[in-house]
């Protein structure tokens, strides 16, 4: 008894800090156990209800700025910390969450940390990390072997195993943390894993896999967590399409394994480190001026910048500027476009920005018999799955372009609706869960929307690669019973450029050369409305990696845009001569035009000229009448 009395006595003076004006009563060992044991109480429970102080009072680290030191949280692990593991774990909720993130952010510390706190103030919970390589594996289980060696010896719970890989508490705790790289594929399988940390998941060789045993071994009830944190990789990638997943899940839904994954995105200059001293001289470029606007940042974070393009560009020549921005992205698009160059004009998306404006208009797709859809309208536009930006209108004529995908959870199926003339947007869908046959009648629901308003038949275009090739055929089944078209294929590279029997549209190197070729020339004559930013964040991110070879997965709206305005241009618009889209058009300007009456004389008579024999008498009518300038316009021409 007397050695367990001294044994407490020495922690009341030397282990723990005692209030000030508080002394211990040497001469009553009684009194100094009580007195110790409920200090010890007081700081175990503080620990254990705050991490951020924990981590501040208890855990070192080994920063590259300074000597070892403790763990005080910097802003992005602060971000992090609050807006997103705090609420999730106070509400005993799982969180899923997708780190998207510039270098040196300090989030494997973060994420260890807050590991090794689940498992020394939280009984029985066991947590997993995994790298892409062994130096990384080492590292992070360095962190954590760092955490424990450093406790206090008085908050230093019984260790059952410690390994190179593995710390194991004793009963009560009966916690564990393991570390693993990610070359074995059986990570995860068998176990009950609480939380879990794939760090640069990018990097791993297969991503799927180690995934898949992850997600089969946390639960989705309780307090759980899964963080999939990395730099990117390059383009058409699968790091890439969980993140455009997660960015465009909605708030209420659940995909990949049930859970609902938020992206979190921490850009460079959030990095406390990422400065650099300037000096009287140091003058700011025009685009580091448009920089120092758009993210409101320091000289000295510029400085940085600057110095880090340098050396990037010395070290990768003629590639410099693309991977600083893969490794330093300041916005998610930057981090996915650094691997190719932009399909689309810059200046032609420059002016469609200020074309942007919200849907007018909201609706939900719903079942309403076996397999036929309904829309039912949507109190909130911007947040309803099928948005419009225009209602159909009588005697124009619309385009529905289908991207597709097998309704699985990864890739979203698209539909763009086009409105002619003028090539406008006026409707857009996307979701990643309907499957192909479901896809076709929620398609038709809303091709009846605009037939039947505009008192037309919509010509609908639909990708037949892969599943689509049901959702055509389904399509093509509903010709007669529903007011739609089908694409009919013809042939680009035949004298006569004949059609053919074939439906849809097959997506090739080829194909999408002329896709790109159209809305390219459309762009550059200012001829396209695209009020969705949706769409037009989709158009920045579809890039050619190498000559010949797009990048489009991922961006699902762009693939069903370029098809709707393909098919509006080789359909609707190709019998109209130039010189009568020059004098009798609508005028376009830079912003988005107000609604207008176009059903004028010259208007009626273009509801014809689907067909050739039709038009031609049309115009040769025009020509007679004598429109002004007309003779000019033709000598121009």
């Amino acid at each position: 008894m007397a050695d367990r009395c001294t044994w407490n006595i020495s922690i009341g003076y030397t282990g723990l800090e005692l209030p000030k004006g508080k002394s211990m009563p040497v001469a009553s060992p009684v009194l100094a156990l009580d007195a110790a044991t409920k200090q010890i109480e007081l700081l175990e429970r503080r620990a254990r209800h705050d991490f951020a102080a924990a981590a501040s009072q208890y855990l070192w680290i080994k920063p590259k700025e300074q000597p070892l030191a403790r763990l005080r949280l910097n802003w992005p692990q602060r971000f992090v910390y609050e807006r997103y593991l705090l609420p999730a774990w106070q509400a005993r909720q799982p969180f899923a969450g997708i780190i998207l993130k510039a270098r040196r952010e300090g989030m494997s510390t973060l994420i260890a940390a807050y590991h090794y706190h689940k498992v020394r103030w939280w009984r029985g919970q066991n947590c997993y990390q995994t790298a892409h390589d062994d130096d990384t594996v080492e590292e992070l289980f360095s962190m954590v072997i760092r955490f424990h060696d450093n406790l206090p010896d008085e908050l230093k719970p019984p260790t059952k195993h410690k390994t190179r890989q593995e710390l194991e508490y004793a009963a009560p705790w009966d916690s564990h943390l393991r570390t693993r790289v990610a070359k074995y594929l059986d990570i995860g399988r068998g176990k009950t894993i609480h939380h879990a940390h794939l760090s640069e998941i990018a990097f791993y060789p297969d991503p799927e896999t180690i995934f898949a045993g992850i997600l089969d071994a946390v639960p989705l009830q309780g307090p759980t967590s899964i963080i999939l944190e990395s730099t990117a990789n390059g383009a058409e990638t699968w790091f890439e399409s969980v993140c455009t997943m997660a960015s465009r899940t909605r708030e209420d839904a659940s995909v990949l394994g049930g859970r609902r994954w938020q992206l979190v995105f921490l850009p460079w200059f959030w990095n406390p480190w990422n400065v650099l001293p300037v000096g009287p001289a140091f003058q700011l470029t025009a685009e580091e001026v448009d920089l120092q606007k758009r993210f409101i940042l320091r000289p000295e974070q510029l400085a940085w910048r600057r110095s880090t393009l340098q050396e990037k560009e010395l070290l990768h020549p003629g590639r410099g500027r693309k991977v600083f921005m893969q490794e330093n992205p300041a916005t998610p698009d930057e981090a996915f476009i650094s691997s190719g160059e932009c399909i689309f004009p810059e200046d032609a998306l420059d002016r469609l920005k200020r074309q942007q404006r919200p849907p007018i208009l909201g609706y939900q797709v719903v079942k309403v018999g076996t397999w036929r859809h309904a829309l039912v309208r949507h109190p909130e536009p911007a947040a309803a799955p099928f948005q419009v930006w225009e209602p159909p209108r009588r005697g124009y004529e619309y385009t529905v372009g289908v991207d597709t995908a097998r309704g699985g959870g990864r890739d979203d199926s698209a539909v763009v609706i086009i409105r002619m003339p003028e090539y406008r947007q006026v409707a857009q869908w996307y979701d990643n869960s309907t499957a192909p046959k479901q896809l076709a009648y929620k398609i038709a629901a809303m091709a009846r929307y605009y037939g039947t308003g505009a008192d037309t038949m919509p010509i609908c275009i639909v990708e037949v690669n892969d599943a689509g090739i049901l959702v055509n055929a389904e399509l093509e089944a509903m010709r007669g019973l529903e007011p739609l078209d089908i694409y009919v294929w013809e042939y680009l590279d035949k004298v006569g450029q004949q059609t053919t029997t074939k439906t849809g549209w097959w997506t090739s190197y080829a194909t999408k050369d002329a896709l790109v070729g159209v809305a390219n020339s459309l762009l550059m004559a200012g001829s396209v409305l695209v009020p969705s930013k949706a769409i037009q964040d989709d158009m920045k991110r579809t890039v050619e990696i190498v000559p010949k070879v797009y990048r489009t997965h991922g961006c699902d709206l762009t693939m069903a845009w370029l098809m709707a305005v393909f098919a509006a241009y080789r359909k609707i618009a190709r019998w109209q001569p130039a010189a009568a889209e020059m004098l009798f058009a609508p005028q376009q300007t830079a912003i988005y035009p107000e609604d207008r009456d176009s059903d004028d004389a010259f208007m009626r008579d273009l509801g014809v000229y689907r067909d050739p024999v039709l038009y031609d008498a049309t115009f040769q009518r025009r020509i007679r009448q004598g429109h002004a300038d007309f003779g000019s316009a033709m000598e121009n021409l």
